[in-house]
Order: C-alpha cells, then sequence, then structure tokens
C-alpha cells in the first residue's frame, strides 16, 4: 500500500492527544497495516509502537504540513487532525475498498466524514462528487490526498493565525487557490465516523469534546479498577 496515515498537530494541543489515541485504539483497525505518522512541533512523545513521530518544529500550519509531507516517501496520505476523534469503525476492508476506489477513479482526494450542506455535490457512482464551483473543494476533514496535489494546494493565509484557528485560516485560503487555479477531481464517501467539527477550538474542548474526554477517563478508571488489560492497535485484535 503506498499510503501513509498522517495526523497534524501542535504542541499547545498536547492535553487532547490522549483522547485521540483512545478512540483511535477502539476504531481503528491495525490490519489496516499502512505507515502511522504522528506530526507535532517540538515535544518528545511516548507514541504508541505502531506511530512514527515527525517533528515540525515552530512554524506556521501550512509550513509545517509542508514540511509533513516532504517527509512521506508514500505517493498517498491519509490525512486526520488530533481532534477528530473517531466515533465508528474504520476497518481493514473499509480502508481497502475507499483506497481502491481513490486510485481507480484516479482522484486528487477523497474525502471520509459524513456530507455537510454547504457542499455542492453531485452522484458518482457509490461516491459523491464535489462539482467545480463547490465551496470547500479542499478542506482540512479526513482525506486520502495524492501528496503532490496536497502540497500544491497549501497556501498562507492573509489573516493572521491569531484571529481565527490556525488550520481554518489555512483552509480558506487554500481552498481558494484550489478553485480558481487547480481543477482538482475529488469526491466523498458519506460515513459519520468522527465529529466533523472537531472537539476543540482554539485550545478548548467543544461540547461533544467534553462528553467524549468523560467516555475516555470513564474507559481508564474501569480499567484501572479491575486490571483489565489495555487493548492494542498494533496488535490484530
Amino acid at each position: 500500500m503506498n499510503c501513509a496515515l498522517v495526523v497534524q498537530t501542535c504542541d499547545k494541543y498536547e492535553p487532547f492527544w490522549g483522547g485521540f489515541f483512545n478512540f483511535m485504539r477502539k476504531h481503528w483497525d491495525p490490519s489496516i497495516g499502512c505507515p502511522m505518522y504522528f506530526c507535532n512541533e517540538e515535544k518528545d512523545i511516548d507514541l504508541p509502537e505502531c506511530f512514527k513521530q515527525i517533528k515540525t518544529g515552530k512554524g506556521t500550519f501550512v509550513e509545517n504540513l509542508k514540511f509533513i509531507l516532504s517527509r512521506i516517501e508514500e505517493e498517498h496520505v491519509f490525512y486526520m487532525l488530533e481532534d477528530f476523534w473517531p466515533t465508528a469503525p474504520m476497518t481493514s476492508g473499509m480502508f481497502s475498498k475507499l483506497y481502491s476506489q481513490f486510485l481507480e477513479n484516479d482522484l486528487d482526494a477523497l474525502q471520509v466524514s459524513t456530507y455537510l450542506p454547504y457542499y455542492d455535490l453531485e452522484s458518482f457512482g457509490e461516491l459523491l462528487r464535489f462539482k467545480p464551483e463547490s465551496e470547500w473543494t479542499f478542506n482540512f476533514q479526513t482525506r486520502f490526498w495524492k501528496k503532490e496535489s496536497f502540497a500544491s494546494c497549501l497556501t498562507e493565509p492573509d489573516i493572521s493565525e491569531s484571529v481565527v484557528s490556525s488550520a481554518i485560516t489555512a483552509e480558506i485560503a487554500s481552498d481558494k487557490v484550489a478553485r480558481e487555479k487547480m481543477k482538482l477531481r475529488v469526491c466523498l464517501h458519506h460515513y459519520f465516523w468522527y465529529p466533523i467539527t472537531g472537539v476543540a477550538y482554539r485550545g478548548q474542548l467543544t461540547e461533544i469534546g467534553k462528553q467524549m474526554e468523560n467516555v475516555a477517563n470513564i474507559d481508564k478508571m474501569v480499567q484501572e479498577k479491575f486490571s483489565l488489560p489495555a487493548s492494542s492497535w498494533c496488535i490484530p485484535r
């Protein structure tokens, strides 16, 4: 498989890493078997052994993402942000089927998330296709990407990252460039497997994030109180 899982984060979001790993452990099928990269800025992390760490150093969101992509050997990436905590399974069979559809249709990107009403889509076999004029043809939702196409879209925003979430400002600028200068072939597989708004915003948990954190804390308490073995996504269950 010529595809790697890439999770991008920043060091100030470290409080949310535990929740991410908790829900990934529950819902990510270890037999998918693709390389897995957890990409932060400077902090050393005790990662599950199936993950490799990439340190970007301090930079803008776009600078860091471009650096990450330059360090990945695979031609394709399955891109996620650290505040997309899975709530439903990503099985090996599903991942393989979606990756095959991505390749067979020669797509620049295949988004794997729920449908949103501000996407302008049309039917395309089993998938939904973004129309050329659709806003958010480029976005940072979970997607398979051709690494070259992904990097070519990335654009530094004019607005300061301190004003709005750094991912959002970069997303807006990159989507504008993608729609005006590139003819991306992008499809959506409608599947609700994580909260599409993320569980955190500007360093604070959202309401759904607080609920999911509570679930993770209960899981940890039960595991410790009753000496239950921790499940592992690195070893097929």
